[in-house]
């Protein structure tokens, strides 16, 4: 996940539930959460991305966490000492509590022999004591989604131990009023996670100016007129009109909220169809948008998204489509105040570059895996067409397929 979805799950949890989280700052300015005796932080990674890490999760939780939330895209995996379980490890093969835990670390102090051989017998005296007292001391996540639903269901955790108390405290406790009450609890947990995951993608979308145009976005530059008017300047051929519709119609598939001829459905009606994924970098002015497909149905490694890309330079389209059998096309479509208008359509087949095409609109010139820099000529546009064409169709079946209510547009999609 990104740094600003990491805070958003935060501040809409801290604002929905004042009480429910409390924040302190360490020493390195990093804010921790306190949420009854776990403990929540974030971790930055190599790829400028973050995790959350958890710990101390009641084993009551962490067994519907195995259950429930074992899809990748929840991305929650447990953190070893030096490794991360990337498969989904029944957690009471890991579950501990205090008086093991301090066992342990005495015994570490006298050495590695005192601790292994200690170790078993202090197991053997773990799996006795009740599972009321036992944690899973460290897991990570590595999405909004999955960091929302281990909060919604430590929130629900701790609401059930309190009727647990009121219901005990009478002097006559019905099983059926148990069960019905965790039910109860159950279903407002599934309620919390989807309302939650709605406010916090709506704030993504208002900090990363999600509905804001092309032209509104490149004006806001300040680049030198000429070059904006370039980059804005009229087809002159009635191939370059058509390619210049289908772009149109690219750039709306990969970001229809800025699409003003479509009228889009409640985002709690697409949201488990579309997955949104967003970050802002305050000190490089830049902010990303991606749509992707659910990842429980894709890898971990490659999906197909689209993203949305603006920044000092300019702003750009970008598809990602996966095969599925070893071939990755990418359509980018971008406008950069020093370079121009640029269309680079790459092909990737098992992880390697197969072709690449650089058609760049401004200086009408084009560029190949095998060519040097060349004027494009009369079929350029033509050929170019086909393949944004068919990009936008994939990107469609995305995001327009999924969050379109009504299309007020001249040009109907598929």
């Amino acid at each position: 996940m990104t740094l600003l979805e990491f805070e958003e799950v935060m501040n809409v949890i801290t604002a929905q539930n004042p009480g429910l989280l409390q924040k302190e700052m360490t020493e390195y300015k990093k804010p921790v959460y306190h949420l009854g005796s776990t403990e929540i932080s974030y971790s930055k990674t190599y790829e400028n991305t973050v995790f959350a890490q958890i710990n101390r999760i009641p084993l009551e939780v962490a067994r519907i966490i195995y259950k429930e939330y074992a899809k990748p895209l929840y991305g929650i995996k447990l953190l070893q000492k030096s490794y991360i379980e990337k498969s989904n490890p029944n957690p009471d093969n890991y579950a501990i509590d205090e008086i093991y835990e301090k066992s342990m670390q005495n015994y570490y102090k006298f050495g590695q022999e005192v601790l292994m051989k200690n170790k078993d017998t202090a197991k053997e005296k773990l799996a006795r004591r009740p599972d009321r007292n036992k944690y899973v001391k460290n897991y990570i996540i590595d999405t909004k989604e999955g960091l929302i639903a281990v909060i919604a269901e430590l929130e629900s955790y701790i609401e059930q131990q309190k009727q647990r108390k009121q219901l005990h405290s009478n002097k006559i406790v019905s099983l059926n009023e148990i069960y019905s009450k965790q039910e109860q609890t159950k279903e407002q947990s599934e309620a919390r996670i989807k309302k939650l995951l709605e406010a916090v993608q709506n704030n993504m979308l208002e900090i990363t100016k999600s509905k804001q145009s092309t032209q509104d976005w490149l004006r806001t530059l300040n680049a030198e007129d000429l070059i904006y008017s370039i980059l804005l300047s009229e087809p002159v051929t009635p191939e370059q009109e058509k390619l210049r519709q289908t772009l149109d119609r690219f750039d709306k598939a990969i970001n229809p909220y800025m699409d003003k001829d479509v009228e889009l459905k409640q985002l709690s009606d697409y949201q488990d169809l579309v997955t949104i994924n967003a970050s802002y970098d305050e000190n490089k002015k830049q902010s990303v948008i991606k749509l992707s497909s659910p990842k429980e149905t894709k890898t971990e490694f490659s999906m197909t998204e689209a993203k949305t890309v603006k920044s000092p330079d300019g702003i750009s389209y970008e598809l990602t489509y996966d095969y599925g059998n070893g071939m990755i096309s990418q359509t980018k479509h971008e406008y950069n105040i020093h370079q121009g208008e640029i269309i680079t359509m790459t092909q990737y087949f098992c992880n390697g570059i197969s072709s690449r095409t650089i058609y760049n609109m401004t200086s009408q010139t084009i560029e190949t895996l095998s060519t040097e820099e060349m004027k494009a000529d009369h079929n350029t546009a033509i050929l170019t067409e086909i393949n944004v064409s068919l990009a936008a169709s994939h990107a469609e079946e995305i995001t327009t397929n999924h969050m379109v209510e009504k299309n007020h547009g001249k040009i109907m999609r598929k």
